[in-house]
C-alpha cells in the first residue's frame, strides 16, 4: 500500500476479498501488466498487489473501478485467457482471422491431418469456418485429405497440363462430383459427402456388394511395381497402392511434356490409365 491511502482517503479502493489500494496504483499495475502478466491462479484475475496474498484482483473489480480503461482491461483479459490455454497441455489457441475471436481447441502431435472433426474451426462469435492447422477457409473437400494435400487441390492452376497432373492424382465421386485423395487404408472408399462406395484403383462406382469387386485370390507378384489388378482374376486389388502408381504415371507425363515428347492437344484426361503408356 502506497503512502498515498494514509493521508487522502478519496483516493482509495478497496477489493472485495483483497486489500485497499490507490487507485493510481492500481491503473500502473494494469499497465505493467500488459507486459509482465502476473495473472491470478486460474486466469480469474491479478494477482493482487499485497506481499503473499493469495486473493485475486477480479476482472469486474478492475473494471468498476478503472471505468475508463475498460478496452485496456479487456486486450489483458484476453490475453490472460490465451496464456491459460496456452499453458494446458494438448490445447491450442485459434484465433479467428474474421473477428479476432480466439478459443481453445484440443489438439494431438500423432493426428495425421484427416480428421475433419480436429481440424475445422467454428468461431462461436461470427460463426466464420476454418481449418485451424492451415489456416484455410473451410471447405467440405478437407476431409479426409491431409493439410498438405487439400493445398496442393485448390493450388492447382487453369494450365492444361497443371490440370491433367491433378487429375491423374486427384479423384473425383462418380456421383456427386466431389474431390478427394484416399490417406490410409484400403481401396475401398465411400465418398464422404453422398457415401456412394467406389474403388479408387479403377475410379468405378461399386454399390453395396463392393467386397465382391476387389480380388481375393491374395496372389503375389515378383514385380517391384504396384499391381493394381490381381494377375489371375484380373480383379481390383484393395490393398495395392494406388497413389504411388498414379504419383509415377504423373510424373512422367511432366517428364515428357517438359521434353516435347508430348503435346497439350493430344492428351485426354486418362493419359495416365492408356495401356500404350503403362507399357511403355
Amino acid at each position: 500500500m502506497c503512502l498515498m491511502t494514509l493521508w487522502n482517503v478519496q483516493f482509495v479502493v478497496r477489493m472485495q476479498k483483497s486489500h485497499a489500494f490507490c487507485i493510481e496504483c492500481l491503473r500502473k499495475y494494469t499497465e505493467a501488466a500488459h507486459e509482465e502478466m502476473p495473472f491470478a491462479r486460474g486466469g480469474l484475475g491479478l494477482k493482487c498487489m499485497a506481499l503473499n496474498c493469495k486473493n485475486p484482483l477480479s476482472w469486474q473489480e478492475i473494471k468498476d473501478r478503472l471505468p475508463d480503461q475498460l478496452d485496456s482491461l479487456q486486450t489483458l483479459e484476453n490475453q490472460c485467457a490465451e496464456f491459460c490455454v496456452l499453458s494446458v497441455e494438448g490445447l491450442c489457441l485459434v484465433r479467428c482471422p474474421n473477428c479476432d475471436c480466439a478459443i481453445g481447441m484440443e489438439t494431438s502431435d500423432t493426428d495425421n491431418g484427416t480428421n475433419s472433426e480436429n481440424l475445422k474451426f467454428q468461431c462461436p462469435e461470427c460463426q466464420f469456418e476454418m481449418c485451424h492447422k492451415c489456416k484455410a477457409k473451410w471447405d467440405e473437400q478437407h476431409k479426409d485429405l491431409t493439410c498438405e494435400q487439400f493445398d496442393k487441390l485448390k493450388n492447382y492452376k487453369d494450365d492444361p497440363i497443371d490440370k491433367l497432373l491433378s487429375e491423374a492424382i486427384i479423384h473425383q465421386c462418380v456421383m456427386c462430383n466431389i474431390k478427394f485423395i484416399k490417406g490410409d487404408g484400403c481401396n475401398h472408399m465411400k465418398c464422404p459427402k453422398c457415401k456412394i462406395d467406389q474403388c479408387y484403383c479403377c475410379r468405378k462406382a461399386t454399390g453395396e456388394a463392393y467386397k465382391s469387386h476387389f480380388c481375393t485370390c491374395q496372389v503375389t507378384s515378383r514385380s517391384r511395381k504396384p499391381l493394381t489388378k490381381c494377375p489371375k482374376c484380373k480383379k481390383c486389388r484393395v490393398s495395392s497402392d494406388v497413389r504411388e502408381t498414379e504419383e509415377k504415371y504423373a510424373e512422367r507425363m511432366q517428364r515428357d511434356f517438359e521434353k516435347g515428347k508430348i503435346v497439350i492437344s493430344n492428351l485426354t484426361n486418362n493419359w495416365y490409365g492408356t495401356k500404350e503408356n503403362k507399357e511403355n
